[in-house]
């Protein structure tokens, strides 16, 4: 796909399964799913098969598949179980002794922690650690957070924009293959626009350059790819000084979504009128189909519960005060 580091190449799996396998990916994205996890997972079972010399899933097989995920943590556990289970009932339907791993074999995910939601200074602090990240072209790294944060884009959206898909007149971003296959397009507020110009112009300076391709946002000598963009945003956390907040998962480039969307809200609180009323507007800009899968970036924060108390008594005073005659 492009824009997307190859993980894997399906057409190099060797085991008695490799047809099935293949079959199994293909089956899962008809249904409009980009099914990420197949192409983590598919190449190590494939391997294992292979190295096991099996022919079918088995128990022995299920129970080695799970042993290397125990080493792993908890969540791979989950993630590798479901994975297995998934697989075993596609099979199920080419091959009755399959094993059909049992609902209790997927163990319970463990509590997920909290998301950090950023405040003005911590933002502040991440973007000029950020800045000073040292790339070709310069800012390459920072112009990529910042769509994050201010367009509420999802971090992989913003790493595989083309310049194509940046439209300098209009300030509007083209984000296209979201998930499920979905296109948007994103405005920026003047601010942004401003600032992906100038980035834009050093962006340019090095086409045509085989080795970049058309993408847009480039912070070489780094590689564009999800992990790398973690780690080198975990550096730039700890020399910003931005730890995780309490009860709160290390920060991630993600993070600057979750605190687009609380910013959003508490803006449109301070500025008065009907704020679940503008909800789906919110949800359309950050490519969610239903406002309910909006809801879960939607975190309460001091600044809310204070904006939510002054309008409550603003308009309750009245009904709440007590006569001392």
């Amino acid at each position: 796909m492009r824009g997307k580091r190859k993980i894997n190449d399906v057409a190099s799996l060797k085991s008695a399964l490799a047809s099935y396998l293949r079959s199994f990916l293909d089956f899962k994205r008809a249904q409009g799913h980009r099914y990420m996890q197949g192409d983590w997972f598919v190449p190590g079972l494939d391997r294992l098969l292979h190295e096991r010399g099996d022919t079918r899933i088995t128990h022995e097989t299920a129970e080695a598949w799970m042993e290397d995920a125990a080493r792993r943590g908890p969540n791979a556990v989950c993630h590798r179980a479901t994975f297995l289970r998934q697989f075993c009932r596609y099979m199920g339907r080419f091959d009755k002794e399959t094993f059909q791993p049992p609902p209790r074999f997927v163990p319970r995910r463990p509590a997920v922690r909290g998301q950090n939601v950023f405040s003005d200074d911590e933002l502040r602090a991440l973007f000029a650690a950020a800045q000073k990240l040292e790339t070709v072209p310069s800012g390459g790294f920072c112009i990529w957070l910042l769509l994050l944060y201010a367009c509420g884009l999802r971090p992989t959206e913003g790493r595989v924009l083309t310049i194509a898909d940046v439209n300098m007149e209009e300030g509007v971003l083209r984000v296209r293959e979201t998930k499920f296959r979905k296109h948007r397009y994103v405005p920026m507020s003047p601010a942004t626009l401003e600032a992906v110009r100038e980035y834009h112009r050093r962006r340019q300076a090095l086409s045509p350059n085989p080795d970049l391709g058309d993408h847009f946002i480039v912070f070489s000598p780094y590689k564009n790819t999800s992990h790398s963009g973690a780690v080198r945003f975990q550096e730039i956390c700890a020399k910003a000084g931005v730890a995780a907040h309490p009860g709160c998962r290390p920060p991630r480039p993600h993070d600057l979504r979750h605190t687009f969307a609380v910013h959003r809200l508490l803006d449109w609180y301070r500025q008065g009128g009907d704020v679940l009323g503008k909800l789906h507007l919110l949800a359309t800009y950050m490519g969610h189909a239903e406002v309910v899968y909006t809801e879960k970036y939607l975190h309460i924060t001091r600044e809310l519960l204070d904006e939510a108390a002054w309008r409550f008594h603003a308009r309750c005073a009245g009904v709440l005060e007590v006569s001392h005659e």
